[in-house]
């Protein structure tokens, strides 16, 4: 990475710090208990494995999260980060908040390249090139054109298509599109009367959990009772981790 502290993307994509303008941020929940749904069509549905595609849009989650914030007196910006991966963001809701919400629209929007690139079009960029023979690597100044079917850069008064074959190349974006974030976060306006410490309840429905139930009957001896277990099998087919959190699931239609 040069040292200009530029965001870079190319085969990969690389991240640095970047200031967020939030008031208060709060970067993870301290308790998180989970109720996973599950709509049987049969007996014999089988989850969706983690290799398939679907996966990560296949089972819903309630999430209900508990944070501590300190909030000061007036109007201020809460920032919570570490969000299920899947967020279903109209879906969340905020209890226990003694003040006022000034705006209920929650915003989600998780940087990935795709998204980086498709929010960049018109803005100034770098695209630094670097010799495989001699590894010295050279600047451009640039200008993303397009980025749906294959991204499109305009070079010194040229139009320019950036592939990530042949030599090695990236884009260094000199600042963070607005909206984005390097993680999954939800973000509300609140209007607090006096300052104070407040624990809140975030609630919100998430895409990508799985759950499915086997059990076995063990008959007694007696011949007329038997012993039944249930062994429940959970599949996350997003990448956050829900560490030591009670689970509850639910069956129906």
């Amino acid at each position: 990475m040069n040292n200009k502290g530029f965001f870079v993307v190319g085969m990969f994509l690389w991240i640095n710090s970047f200031c967020s303008a939030a008031d208060i941020i709060s970067t993870a929940p301290e308790k998180v208990a989970l109720t996973i749904y599950r709509e049987n069509i049969s007996f014999y549905d089988e989850l969706v494995p983690l290799t398939s595609p679907e996966a990560a849009d296949t089972g819903l989650v309630m999430v209900s999260e508990i944070r501590q914030i300190e909030l000061p007196a007036g109007e201020s910006r809460i920032e919570f980060r570490g969000v299920a991966e899947g967020i279903i963001p109209q879906t969340a809701k905020l209890q226990d908040l003694n003040g006022t919400i000034v705006e209920s629209n929650f915003d989600y929007d998780l940087l990935t390249p795709y998204d980086l690139l498709r929010k960049s079009i018109g803005e100034n960029v770098v695209l630094v090139r670097t010799n495989p023979q001699t590894g010295r690597q050279s600047e451009q100044a640039a200008v993303i054109r397009s980025s749906e079917a294959g991204v499109v850069l305009e070079v010194d008064g040229y139009l320019e298509e950036f592939t990530c074959g042949g030599d090695p190349q990236h884009i260094s974006f000199i600042h963070l599109p607005s909206g984005l974030t390097a993680q999954p976060t939800l973000s509300v306006v609140v209007r607090n009367q006096i300052a104070a410490r407040v624990t809140l309840q975030l609630n919100y429905l998430a895409l990508g959990v799985q759950w499915r139930a086997d059990y076995v009957a063990s008959i007694r001896e007696d011949r007329k009772t038997l012993d039944l277990s249930a062994w429940i099998t959970l599949l996350n087919g997003r990448g956050t981790s829900f560490v030591n959190a009670p689970i509850q699931v639910v069956a129906g239609t």
